[in-house]
């Protein structure tokens, strides 16, 4: 008869739980349906995962790539609030940052780190409600901006006033947005913090919409101008709202409705909307990611602010049963993968990963019909930020474990992609665009090519019996399928003779 002692049990049975996780979440990815070109990088901590746990429930917010290849995440403590951690390459923690490569501050407590930006110089910017801070690698204040390190948003009227976003500008100088008594809110800082005269109203521009308003997100286009997206209206209604401004903080009358858009999904008073995150294209063109009535929403637009019709529905996708988009990634080959949560059937909430085409409609080839789940714990996980490491690395991001009785984690997952994800999406360089695909009523044809007479579509059945013929009279022609079962089809484009394209469509 053998006999153990309480140390060996509780050593095995860590062991045992370990490896347990490990294989369940190997059979939770194979089960799902997991992309093999999408995978987890097992050389970043436990199998491409990595969970922090400090003295309170914590989530990360914000995720940023250093250029020195650490990883940051700032986020919220619930006691302490502010909470940034330092990560190595290979996902330990940095022990020369912080606290053992964790930062806490009770010295601002009033909310929670939003955003986060790394300089050139390896020095951290972080948005944190009420004030931009500034570290230095190794987690202290640097003193030599704003005020022992902090700049704080103007008095207002409000209590609602807050920094957001930050952009890093090719000079050195710093733009912060968020909202100021209800209004767009930009403050132009130099790059030791003082402010910026010579941008918009003696450092600061606000913009009016006709309700209530603010900002989530902002970048800086490669011209210089500055794009900012957030949500405006009268709560619980609102809208995404974008405005566009000049490098000096004007605002930008060539862009949407003399400087600014409002983008509605949904007619409901109970639809309340936002957009989380905007990006800016390499053709130049903007997505914005949000959601709206708790659903994922997106908009697309030319770059002179109006909606681009060759995207989802006319510009616009409102999904009718995924989550709400918090963070998006776009692809070396423009396809963009967007950071949500799911709850898969008797389950609870996990990490959720959606990957659509250039076009705006869902990637069937990805995960389990464009989508990959990832469940880190037994309770609740998740995410709120992805970013892109590299051309062939992305970092999600967010918290995991949370329940009434366990506080969450710092939680990040590192998942690597080979060159299928920078194959060009064939769809997008066809001369003709195809969408909604699916669709359950019409389908739009798109293209800048010169039409004739003789265009025209044909659809087959699986059986290759032509179910539609459709001669093609403009650039931006819509094909009426209510009338065919439901079904996937086959389509020839033709001019004259000729087949132009070929491809498949899919009626719900």
């Amino acid at each position: 008869m053998f006999r153990f002692n309480a140390g060996a049990s509780n050593l095995i049975l860590a062991f045992i739980q370990r490896q347990a996780v490990i294989v369940l979440l190997n059979i939770f990815f194979f089960i799902s349906g997991y992309a093999q070109e999408f995978r987890l990088d097992t050389s970043f901590g436990e199998q491409g995962i990595v969970t922090t746990q400090t003295n309170h429930t914590s989530e990360i917010y914000d995720v940023a790539h250093s250029p020195d290849g650490r990883i940051i995440a700032v986020g919220a403590n619930v006691v302490t609030q502010f909470q940034m951690c330092a990560y190595l390459p290979n996902g330990e923690l940095d022990r020369t940052f912080g606290e053992e490569g964790i930062l806490y501050s009770n010295e601002f407590s009033e909310g929670s780190a939003s955003c986060l930006q790394i300089q050139p110089d390896l020095k951290i910017l972080a948005s944190h409600h009420k004030m931009l801070i500034r570290y230095l690698p190794n987690g202290e204040y640097d003193n030599s901006f704003g005020n022992n390190g902090v700049v704080q948003v103007p008095d207002g009227n409000t209590s609602g006033n807050s920094f957001s976003s930050v952009v890093l500008l090719g000079d050195g100088k710093i733009i912060v947005a968020g909202d100021l008594d209800s209004h767009f809110f930009l403050l132009g800082l130099q790059s030791d913090g003082s402010i910026d005269s010579t941008f918009g109203n003696d450092g600061k521009v606000s913009t009016a919409f006709p309700y209530q308003s603010y900002i989530l997100s902002a970048i800086s286009q490669t011209d210089g101008k500055i794009v900012v997206a957030g949500a405006t209206g009268d709560y619980p209604k609102t809208d995404f709202a974008i405005a566009r401004y000049t490098r000096d903080g004007k605002i930008d009358s060539t862009f949407g409705n003399n400087g600014t858009i409002t983008t509605e999904f949904h007619p409901s008073p109970f639809a309340e909307a936002g957009g989380s995150t905007i990006k800016l294209l390499p053709n130049g063109k903007l997505l914005v990611v949000g959601s709206s009535g708790f659903r994922l929403a997106m908009a697309r637009y030319h770059p002179d602010g109006a909606l681009d019709s060759s995207f989802a529905e006319n510009g616009k996708f409102l999904s009718d049963s995924l989550k709400h988009g918090n963070d998006v990634t776009i692809l070396p080959n423009n396809k963009f993968v967007v950071s949500s949560n799911t709850k898969p059937p008797g389950s609870n909430s996990a990490f959720s990963m959606l990957r659509f085409k250039e076009n705006g409609s869902l990637d069937s080839t990805f995960g389990n019909s464009g989508q990959i789940t990832l469940k880190l714990s037994n309770a609740d996980d998740y995410t709120r930020c992805i970013t892109k490491l590299s051309d062939g690395e992305i970092i999600v991001a967010g918290s995991s474990g949370y329940s009434s009785s366990t506080p969450s984690k710092f939680a990040l997952a590192k998942f690597v992609f080979d060159g299928a994800n920078s194959i060009p999406d064939v769809e997008s360089q066809k001369p003709w665009a195809i969408y909604p695909n699916p669709s359950n009523s019409y389908f739009t044809l798109s293209s800048n090519q010169t039409i004739t007479k003789h265009h025209r579509i044909e659809l087959f059945n699986a059986l290759g019996q032509s179910v539609l013929k459709q001669n093609i009279s403009s650039s931006n022609a819509s094909v009426d399928v209510r009338n065919i079962p439901e079904g996937i089809y086959f389509y020839k484009l033709f001019s004259s003779k000729d087949i132009v394209q070929q491809g498949k469509i899919e009626k719900r």
